[in-house]
């Protein structure tokens, strides 16, 4: 019996270790596809709202005229709305108009991607910048930045997801594993009873196998 039991512990541990293994894997996949997803979308999101700001500047003469207040134009109010700060900065990186919490971004001549601390508000920032040129004449520079807070709140929640329902997943399998070997074993456990009486007690009896 102790060896039957042995079986089943064997048996439920490997069971455990196979589905640790699997939903390990699969945990991992999960979050880091999860995490590529949204970065691709936040990358996206602010490339497309800086090129929808540098389409609506008012160019003439490779100059910028800036009639109306960037905060008071009606179509950023979703982007304030959301989160978003916009800048509109001059070609030495002066700001000529802005709106958003987030202030003192750092700049680039070239079209790209910053990921930056700000210290004002010790918060994330994703940064895009887009040089906005008229007759192949550098005119201005469209920044779109906006918090990684929603992102890694995102995150963070998943991981806890998985940190507390794979040790549950796994425990229910070792302890359904435990159960299934019980099972299995039960005719053998039959067959050692009843050779153990057929040597005690009744050498008559004879072992029912089907």
């Amino acid at each position: 019996m102790k060896r039957l039991k042995t079986l089943r512990v064997r048996f439920a541990l490997w069971t455990s270790s196979l589905f640790l293994v699997i939903l390990a894997i699969f945990g991992v996949y999960v979050y880091f596809s999860m995490a590529r997803g949204l970065a691709a979308a936040m990358d996206n999101s602010l490339t497309i709202n800086a090129s929808q700001v540098a389409a609506g500047l008012n160019i003439a003469n490779g100059k910028l005229i800036l009639s109306d207040s960037l905060i008071e134009a009606p179509e950023n109010a979703d982007l304030r709305g959301r989160g978003f700060t916009i800048r509109i900065l001059s070609p030495q990186g002066m700001p000529i108009q802005e709106f958003g919490s987030f202030h003192n971004l750092p700049m680039s001549l070239d079209q790209s991607f910053t990921t930056f601390l700000d210290p004002t508000t010790n918060k994330t920032v994703r940064i895009y910048n887009q040089p906005v040129y008229d007759n192949n004449q550098f005119v201005a520079i469209v920044q779109v930045a906006q918090s990684l807070d929603d992102m890694q709140n995102t995150l963070q929640r998943l991981r806890i997801t998985l940190l507390v329902s794979i040790p549950i997943l796994v425990t229910v399998a070792g302890v359904s594993g435990y159960f299934l070997a019980a099972r299995a074993l039960a005719p053998i456990d039959q067959i050692t009873l009843t050779a153990r009486r057929i040597s005690a007690e009744d050498l008559s009896a004879r072992l029912n196998i089907s």
